[in-house]
C-alpha cells in the first residue's frame, strides 16, 4: 500500500536526500538515487519523509541555530486498494482505539462522516502501519 502526504521545509532552503544502498522502501520516483525537498510542496512516499527526517535530524545536530524540520500541508493520497476503505465504522472504531485516536464517526458540524472521510483522517493522523492486520483480526 503507497501513501503519500504533501509536505515542504518549514524554513527558506532545500535538502537533497539520497537513498541508502540496497534501500527496500517505497519511492516517488523508482528511477532516481535521490529526491530533494524544499520550502515548494512536493508528495513523498511515508518511507521518503522517514528517510528526510532522518537527514534533517543530522543537520539540525550540526547547526542547532537552523532548526529545520518538515510541514505537512494536510494532504494525502490513499492508494486506491488501502484495506481500511472496505471497513465498517465499527472496524474503524476498533482501528482508532488500538493506535489512542480519538473517534472520527461524527462530525463536528452534526451528523456521522463517512467510511471514506473516516479513512483519510485516520490516514492524516499518522496510522499507516498494521491497518490490514487490524482489519483481520477483529
Amino acid at each position: 500500500m503507497h501513501i503519500k502526504k504533501e509536505c515542504r521545509l518549514r524554513l527558506p532552503g532545500s535538502i537533497s536526500v539520497d537513498y541508502p544502498s540496497g534501500y527496500k522502501g517505497t519511492k516517488s520516483d523508482p528511477t532516481e538515487d535521490a529526491f530533494s525537498v524544499s520550502t515548494e510542496p512536493r508528495w513523498l512516499t511515508m518511507d521518503e519523509i522517514d528517510l528526510a527526517a532522518k537527514r534533517l535530524m543530522e543537520m539540525n545536530k550540526a547547526f542547532p541555530s537552523r532548526m529545520q524540520a518538515l510541514v505537512y500541508t494536510g494532504a494525502i493520497q490513499v492508494d486506491p486498494k488501502d484495506p481500511l476503505k472496505q471497513a465498517t465504522h465499527e472496524q474503524l472504531n476498533a482501528i482508532e482505539k488500538a493506535n489512542g485516536l480519538p473517534c472520527s464517526y461524527n462530525s463536528p458540524a452534526g451528523g456521522h462522516r463517512s467510511v471514506l472521510e473516516r479513512v483519510l483522517i485516520i490516514r492524516e493522523q499518522g496510522c499507516f502501519a498494521n491497518a490490514a492486520t487490524y482489519l483481520t483480526s477483529n
